[in-house]
């Protein structure tokens, strides 16, 4: 996840489920949470993980700036 800035889930859990999940950073820049989309394989297919993972880590990143992030070298900024 550090090196990507997400991280991703084909059918590991479930059978024909694919999800693609972002941290979500405090104030300090300590991870509190996290954000990710699910749905069916099909919907999540390899050649389209960076265009879902950039919608999800942006999301993940506008939560955090509400939350007094202000993003740093430590942590990979989509």
């Amino acid at each position: 996840m550090r090196q990507k800035g997400y991280s991703v889930s084909y059918e590991d859990v479930v059978n024909g489920v694919s999800s693609i999940g972002a941290p979500i950073f405090d104030h300090s820049g300590n991870i509190i949470a996290s954000i990710s989309l699910s749905s069916t394989s099909q919907k999540i297919p390899p050649s389209k993980e960076n265009e879902i993972a950039q919608l999800v880590v942006d999301a993940a990143n506008k939560i955090s700036a509400e939350l007094g992030w202000m993003g740093n070298d430590n942590n990979k900024e989509f």
